[in-house]
């Protein structure tokens, strides 16, 4: 069936009423287009009424705090305060300061970058750069393609060629220190003093270290001994030191706002040793069994 078409006047007769604006949209643009207006969103909490921006300022904040390694990676480091704070903020039962979230990435912060300085043998001591014996051997791992067993041949046939060196009574301190890893141990294995049995050993050192060298001057020793005077927890100067469980409640109380002036008062340390102690360039003496 045919349909009649409409002309074209009757077209330009016809009149199209405008859609009714949606109250849905507020806005619009010079040619009618229709933007919705804008959500505000409120940030999610995650935990204690904290949200994942607070958990980043923080981190951030710890991060900037701590002295840090400006050759490391920050991104990395900011990971890892961010776990922390993050693993911190679920592990608390309370809602904890601002504060103590900022104190948590600074820790983390840390003792990372001085793992990471200890493994590439970067001396945390020195400012300007300077190294350790681990340098060498990890650049030198790192960058060879096939490890060379040349330096693990080289050092073991030096000690055999220095040790013949050394004194009696030097020799004896050695491998004494050798057997027991303890000083005032090793000390009373041989029936004398710490006094006695210390110079022994900075005798043998000196004499090891010239010849290790030779014939180049040897430069100043810039690792330390980490094994303990006495694992009993004497010193050598007869004080009691702190145990690793009394540091970490020390640690604790710092990270809460208490000043290590008066925390050491309190334990019967120096503050130098205190501060050695919490940021771990000095070892507390190992908890008893039991204890």
């Amino acid at each position: 069936m045919r349909r009649n078409v409409p002309s074209a006047a009757e077209v330009r007769a016809w009149k199209i009423t405008a859609p009714a604006p949606d109250e849905r949209f507020e806005h619009s643009d010079q040619d009618g287009h229709q933007e919705p207006p804008a959500v505000e969103r409120t940030p999610l909490a995650i935990r204690h009424g904290y949200t994942l921006a607070d958990v980043d300022q923080a981190s951030r904040s710890g991060v900037f705090r701590s002295y840090g390694w400006h050759a490391g990676d920050a991104d990395e480091r900011f990971s890892v305060s961010r776990l922390a704070v993050l693993e911190y903020l679920y592990a608390a039962d309370e809602r904890p300061p601002f504060q103590e979230l900022v104190n948590q990435a600074w820790l983390a912060d840390h003792r990372f970058v001085a793992g990471e300085m200890r493994e590439r043998g970067v001396n945390r001591a020195d400012r300007g750069g300077g190294t350790t014996a681990s340098f060498e051997r990890y650049w030198w791992a790192a960058g060879a393609n096939v490890p060379s067993p040349e330096g693990r041949i080289v050092e073991r046939l030096a000690v055999h060629q220095i040790m013949p060196l050394l004194t009696d009574k030097q020799y004896e301190a050695v491998t004494a220190l050798a057997a027991h890893g303890d000083y005032a141990a090793a000390a009373a294995s041989l029936g004398i003093g710490m006094g006695a049995f210390d110079g022994r050993l900075m005798k043998a050192r000196r004499t090891f270290t010239q010849a290790w060298h030779h014939p180049e001057t040897p430069r100043r020793r810039a690792t330390h001994d980490r094994r303990v005077w006495s694992r009993s927890g004497i010193g050598p100067d007869g004080r009691k030191r702190l145990t690793e469980s009394e540091v970490q409640r020390i640690r604790e109380r710092h990270l809460a706002g208490e000043l290590v002036r008066d925390m050491a008062a309190e334990a019967g340390v120096s503050k130098q040793t205190l501060h050695a102690l919490l940021r771990g360039a000095k070892r507390p003496a190992p908890d008893q069994a039991g204890a």
